[in-house]
């Protein structure tokens, strides 16, 4: 499971979000059963006995009975008074000159079985944020038991209002128009309320005939439907530039907030797409009409009913995003996926957290079969020749992202780096390399996204490379590959990087407008915190990301503890070459 480079190698950095450490010499702490109930409710991690902070960094310091420590603690965590639900937690006791230390695999837990808490106390329910153990809240445990199967679906639950005045006839008249030209208008003479009552939009509760909410979500008229979510369906933006030069002060160049029910806001999305698509005069060669949807178009539509159909609708507070950059559009919503992100890529039934909606969206050919969404959009981008949509599945703030980068993976310049190896590449293994020129590093994940195929068809590409002397395995636990040495050091094109408008290196560097503002601002030592609230960004994850770490990466600005990297007392100064690269 870990091997002592690793540990050593984890042993760099502080406490984060996948692995914590504990002295643990004498006994099991109390503690860690916080940290086991975050792990688990968040996307798991691994806890470490046997390792103490001294003078600022993390030492091997050993646990004195490691049997009986290891017993104690899976005692503990396998106690159903302890823990609501079993955990097949791995261990493994590892040797070392200083000390022994045990190392316990918290995998995270399945979507049904959240929330796991402690002491059959459902207020002592704890996820992950950063590198600590938080309380679940009121509203993160409304979320755990919205997505929970022991419950009916959010979608399915009753709504307390007349069934027979409920929706918005245009609405229900364009749905019922798409679904009788797929289904031959084999239900055109059914009534409005037996139609809704044929497909389970109206139900019986409580000796009355009532519309669920998926109901009221997809055809409500405005009153109903914002009765039933006070809050915006989609927050649409357009930017005129690219993501890297994203700023508050700029703000968006057109904006639409969409509050009306899901039928009407599909309309009002694919309108704003529309608006703001570039239209390439193309005719089609049979029947000599013009073809204006871009073939990106396709992809977009895909993604955005998949943000309608799996939005969390009970997550007051939070709202859905749709960007539009001139180099990327993403689409954010409120509610993490309910399964791991490899399965996301894999078509097949799935968890889906509004049945009902999705159901109603693939009648009338919105949305692809049962489980495809995802994989389709995957596939489209790739047959478009671009580098792969990117995944974000953030469980510790609820939240899932999924960005469309309009980069070419394989452009000519990397064409020629590739060339140069002299190998005999196929499609795949081209993608594959192409993408760890752009980027170093791909995981699982990337390969499956680059080359279409399940797990262990998409690694044994990467080890294809490995094989030809072009990439390598940089971990024997986990799939990570990157380039091979001998490969990076060979004469090549220089590949700029993805959301950069200017190559950058040691010895010239351009900044973007954003750094630029960020090298203003550190004449004097700041935290992230402060700088990113200086420039108003609220996503400081995001900001991070995208705008600050190329500077740290560069040397253009420097930490004021470098020991301890991960320091929440952590401040970053400008350096004499930041200075050099500054505009005034």
């Amino acid at each position: 499971m870990t091997s002592r480079e690793e540990l050593l190698k984890k042993l760099d950095f502080a406490e984060w979000n996948e692995i914590e450490f504990k002295s643990a010499s004498s006994n099991a702490p109390q503690s860690a059963l916080k940290t086991v109930s975050a792990f688990v409710n968040t996307t798991g991690g691994i806890i470490v006995f046997g390792v103490s902070e001294i003078n600022g960094k993390l030492k091997i310091t050993g646990v004195k009975d490691v049997d009986r420590i290891q017993n104690q603690f899976l005692t503990l965590t396998r106690n159903p008074k302890k823990f609501s639900t079993h955990l097949p937690i791995l261990a493994e006791a590892l040797h070392f000159e200083e000390g022994h230390v045990l190392c316990f695999r918290i995998p995270e837990a399945q979507t049904e079985d959240k929330p796991v808490f402690l002491n059959g106390d459902l207020s002592a329910t704890y996820i992950r944020k950063g590198a600590s153990d938080f309380r679940c809240d009121r509203e993160e445990l409304a979320d755990f038991l919205r997505n929970s199967s022991a419950r009916i679906s959010y979608d399915n639950e009753p709504i307390d209002t007349d069934a027979k005045s409920f929706y918005d006839k245009q609405s229900l008249s364009w749905y019922r128009s798409k679904f009788e030209n797929r289904r031959k208008k084999e239900e055109s003479d059914l009534k409005d309320i037996e139609f809704l009552k044929k497909h389970g939009f109206i139900i019986e509760s409580k000796g009355r005939q009532v519309p669920t909410r998926a109901a009221v979500l997809l055809f409500g008229d405005q009153q109903n439907f914002q009765q039933c979510l006070p809050k915006m369906v989609v927050d649409l933006h357009w930017y005129n530039h690219r993501q890297e030069d994203y700023c508050p002060i700029k703000r968006w160049n057109d904006r639409e907030i969409v509050e009306v029910n899901l039928i009407k806001a599909w309309q009002i999305i694919i309108d704003f797409f529309d608006k703001h698509s570039l239209r390439p005069f193309v005719l089609n060669p049979v029947t000599l009409q013009r073809v204006d949807d871009p073939p990106e178009q396709l992809t977009y539509r895909e993604a955005a009913i998949n943000l309608l159909a799996h939005q969390d609708y009970g997550a007051i507070g939070r709202n859905a995003e749709i960007r539009i950059y001139e180099d990327k559009v993403e689409f954010n919503n409120p509610g993490n996926a309910l399964i791991p992100r490899k399965q996301l890529l894999i078509a097949g039934q799935k968890k889906t957290r509004n049945p009902m909606i999705v159901n109603a969206f693939r009648r009338i050919g919105l949305s692809e079969q049962a489980g495809s969404g995802i994989p389709q959009v995957f596939t489209n981008w790739r047959l478009l020749g671009y580098t792969p949509p990117s995944i974000d599945d953030d469980k510790s703030h609820r939240t899932f992202r999924l960005q469309f980068p309009k980069h070419k993976l394989i452009d000519e310049e990397q064409s020629e780096a590739i060339k140069a190896t002299g190998a005999e590449l196929n499609e795949k293994q081209a993608s594959v390399l192409a993408y760890l020129i752009k980027f170093g590093v791909a995981n699982t994940l990337d390969l499956m996204a680059l080359t279409g195929l399940f797990s262990s068809e998409a690694v044994q590409i990467a080890e294809s490379l490995v094989t030809m002397g072009l990439a390598k395995q940089e971990s024997a636990t986990e799939v990570k590959f990157v380039l091979a040495k001998d490969f990076e050091s060979t004469e090549k094109p220089k590949i700029p990087p993805v959301n950069q408008k200017d190559t950058k290196t040691t010895s010239l560097m351009t900044v973007t407008t954003i750094e630029n503002e960020i090298l203003m601002l550190l004449n004097e030592p700041k935290s992230l915190a402060q700088i990113a609230n200086e420039l108003e960004y609220v996503d400081r994850k995001n900001f991070n990301k995208n705008h600050f770490r190329s500077l740290l990466k560069e040397g253009a600005v420097a930490m004021t503890n470098p020991s301890k990297p991960r320091s929440p007392k952590q401040k970053y100064v400008i350096t004499e070459f930041g200075r050099q690269l500054r505009r005034t």
